[in-house]
């Protein structure tokens, strides 16, 4: 059974489809910052990679989820573009953002009901990052989605 096991690891290595982190590459050590508290009508917006280790080059999506945690209906950015995702490195420097994308961005409103929920994935394209560890922040206007954090080997 064993064998079994590690050929259907090392079929799926091979594949892809699990990618493979170098050796001495790790998670990250620093916390996590949640989002800023919700407001009255607003919807509280969270971001998230979807990985917590990449080897670089691999493509990261970041995803901002905004959940209705009261008990009225909220409103929220309508499409994924009015969320500026950012990626700032260990020293605080931004080294990438959503709006260097330059696609048309319409302006439109969510309205989610009491503990409704709606995910926006961006692709980080074009970030290439170095070896290290990074932030992604998410921010529409002056809210803060919190941060996550990430590293890439």
């Amino acid at each position: 059974m064993r064998l079994v096991v590690a050929a259907l690891a090392a079929l799926a290595v091979a594949c892809g489809s699990i990618p493979t982190v170098p050796a001495g590459c790790v998670a990250p050590s620093q916390t996590d910052v949640g989002p800023s508290p919700p407001r009255a009508g607003l919807c509280q917006g969270r971001v998230s990679t979807d990985a917590r280790v990449y080897n670089r080059g691999q493509l990261i999506t970041a995803t901002v989820t905004y959940t209705n945690q009261s008990l009225e209906a909220c409103t929220g950015p309508g499409a994924a573009c009015q969320v500026d995702v950012v990626v700032v490195n260990a020293a605080g420097a931004q080294v990438w953002n959503a709006s260097s994308l330059r696609q048309a961005c319409p302006a439109l409103a969510l309205s989610l009901q009491p503990g409704q929920s709606k995910a926006f994935a961006v692709e980080l394209t074009g970030a290439n990052l170095t070896a290290g560890a990074y932030t992604a922040q998410g921010v529409q206007g002056a809210t803060e989605h919190g941060s996550y954090w990430f590293s890439v080997c």
